[in-house]
Protein backbone atom coordinates (compact mmCIF):
# COMPACT_ATOMS: atom_id res chain seq x y z
CA UNK A 1 0.00 0.00 0.00
CA UNK A 2 1.27 3.34 -1.34
CA UNK A 3 -0.34 4.82 1.95
CA UNK A 4 1.67 3.22 4.25
CA UNK A 5 4.92 3.95 2.36
CA UNK A 6 4.29 8.14 3.04
CA UNK A 7 2.78 7.77 6.67
CA UNK A 8 6.08 5.37 7.79
CA UNK A 9 8.35 8.18 5.30
CA UNK A 10 6.56 10.66 7.66
CA UNK A 11 7.52 8.65 10.94
CA UNK A 12 10.85 8.41 9.93
CA UNK A 13 10.88 12.04 9.40
CA UNK A 14 9.65 12.11 13.23
CA UNK A 15 12.36 10.01 14.33
CA UNK A 16 15.08 11.91 13.40
CA UNK A 17 13.30 15.58 14.08
CA UNK A 18 12.76 14.03 17.40
CA UNK A 19 16.03 12.90 17.68
CA UNK A 20 14.59 9.32 19.22
CA UNK A 21 16.32 7.34 16.11
CA UNK A 22 16.69 3.99 18.22
CA UNK A 23 15.56 1.02 16.20
CA UNK A 24 13.21 -0.51 19.19
CA UNK A 25 11.20 1.40 21.06
CA UNK A 26 12.15 1.36 25.05
CA UNK A 27 10.62 1.73 28.12
CA UNK A 28 11.71 4.81 31.08
CA UNK A 29 10.37 4.88 34.66
CA UNK A 30 10.59 8.29 35.13
CA UNK A 31 10.72 9.60 39.21
CA UNK A 32 8.40 9.53 41.87
CA UNK A 33 5.40 8.64 41.45
CA UNK A 34 7.19 5.96 39.10
CA UNK A 35 5.61 6.59 35.94
CA UNK A 36 6.74 4.76 32.93
CA UNK A 37 6.95 6.70 29.36
CA UNK A 38 7.47 4.92 25.87
CA UNK A 39 10.31 6.24 23.50
CA UNK A 40 8.80 4.90 20.15
CA UNK A 41 12.16 4.63 18.36
CA UNK A 42 12.43 4.37 14.77
CA UNK A 43 10.04 1.77 14.33
CA UNK A 44 7.58 2.49 16.50
CA UNK A 45 7.15 5.98 14.40
CA UNK A 46 7.43 3.99 11.32
CA UNK A 47 4.34 1.39 12.35
CA UNK A 48 2.72 4.88 14.21
CA UNK A 49 3.28 7.18 10.64
CA UNK A 50 2.07 3.93 8.67
CA UNK A 51 -1.28 2.93 11.04
CA UNK A 52 -2.40 7.10 10.80
CA UNK A 53 -1.89 7.36 7.52
CA UNK A 54 -3.97 4.45 5.85
CA UNK A 55 -6.68 4.55 8.40
CA UNK A 56 -7.10 8.35 7.25
CA UNK A 57 -7.08 7.64 3.92
CA UNK A 58 -8.85 4.87 4.01
CA UNK A 59 -11.60 6.85 6.07
CA UNK A 60 -11.78 9.70 3.03
CA UNK A 61 -11.21 8.23 -0.25
CA UNK A 62 -13.02 5.46 -1.91
CA UNK A 63 -10.66 2.85 -3.72
CA UNK A 64 -7.10 3.59 -4.25
CA UNK A 65 -6.00 7.39 -5.28
CA UNK A 66 -2.64 7.53 -6.05
CA UNK A 67 -2.13 11.27 -6.47
CA UNK A 68 0.15 13.92 -5.38
CA UNK A 69 -2.07 15.19 -2.74
CA UNK A 70 -3.19 12.24 -1.11
CA UNK A 71 0.50 11.25 -0.67
CA UNK A 72 0.80 14.60 0.96
CA UNK A 73 -2.38 14.07 2.86
CA UNK A 74 -0.45 10.69 4.17
CA UNK A 75 2.79 12.67 4.57
CA UNK A 76 1.13 15.29 6.91
CA UNK A 77 -0.74 12.81 8.66
CA UNK A 78 1.70 9.95 9.73
CA UNK A 79 3.73 13.10 10.39
CA UNK A 80 1.06 14.66 13.05
CA UNK A 81 0.33 11.60 14.39
CA UNK A 82 3.47 10.73 15.30
CA UNK A 83 4.91 13.80 16.56
CA UNK A 84 1.17 13.68 19.38
CA UNK A 85 2.44 10.23 20.88
CA UNK A 86 6.47 12.14 20.77
CA UNK A 87 5.20 14.94 22.34
CA UNK A 88 3.38 13.63 25.38
CA UNK A 89 6.67 11.96 25.88
CA UNK A 90 8.73 14.41 25.65
CA UNK A 91 6.81 16.62 28.16
CA UNK A 92 6.69 13.66 30.44
CA UNK A 93 10.63 13.49 29.81
CA UNK A 94 10.67 17.25 30.43
CA UNK A 95 8.69 17.80 33.86
CA UNK A 96 10.46 14.70 35.30
CA UNK A 97 13.63 16.73 34.52
CA UNK A 98 12.28 20.09 36.07
CA UNK A 99 11.36 18.26 39.24
CA UNK A 100 14.76 16.73 39.61
CA UNK A 101 16.94 19.76 38.58
CA UNK A 102 15.23 21.46 41.11
CA UNK A 103 15.70 18.97 43.64
CA UNK A 104 19.09 18.59 43.24
CA UNK A 105 22.09 20.55 44.95
CA UNK A 106 23.14 23.59 43.09
CA UNK A 107 24.57 22.95 39.46
CA UNK A 108 27.71 24.49 37.53
CA UNK A 109 27.14 26.90 34.92
CA UNK A 110 28.93 24.45 32.22
CA UNK A 111 25.64 22.51 33.42
CA UNK A 112 23.39 24.88 33.09
CA UNK A 113 24.29 25.67 29.59
CA UNK A 114 24.60 22.03 28.37
CA UNK A 115 20.81 21.90 29.80
CA UNK A 116 19.69 24.97 27.82
CA UNK A 117 20.18 23.10 24.42
CA UNK A 118 19.58 19.76 25.35
CA UNK A 119 16.71 17.25 23.84
CA UNK A 120 14.04 16.12 26.34
CA UNK A 121 16.26 13.21 27.24
CA UNK A 122 19.31 14.63 27.25
CA UNK A 123 17.89 17.07 29.37
CA UNK A 124 16.44 14.38 31.86
CA UNK A 125 19.71 12.44 32.02
CA UNK A 126 21.54 15.60 33.00
CA UNK A 127 19.07 16.26 35.76
CA UNK A 128 19.45 12.94 36.92
CA UNK A 129 23.22 12.88 37.36
CA UNK A 130 22.55 16.48 39.41
CA UNK A 131 20.74 14.25 42.17
CA UNK A 132 23.40 12.65 45.19
CA UNK A 133 23.41 9.09 44.18
CA UNK A 134 21.74 7.66 47.11
CA UNK A 135 18.60 9.75 46.05
CA UNK A 136 18.57 8.55 42.35
CA UNK A 137 17.72 5.35 43.91
CA UNK A 138 15.05 5.19 45.92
Amino acid sequence: MLWAGFGAVAGAINAAVTNDASSWPRFLRLGTPRRLIVRMGLLGNLAVGAAAAVAVSWAITIGPSDTLLTALIDCAIGFMATRVITNEGDKALLRAAVLKAAAAPAADPETVGRLEHATPLTMFTIAEGLMPWHSRHQ
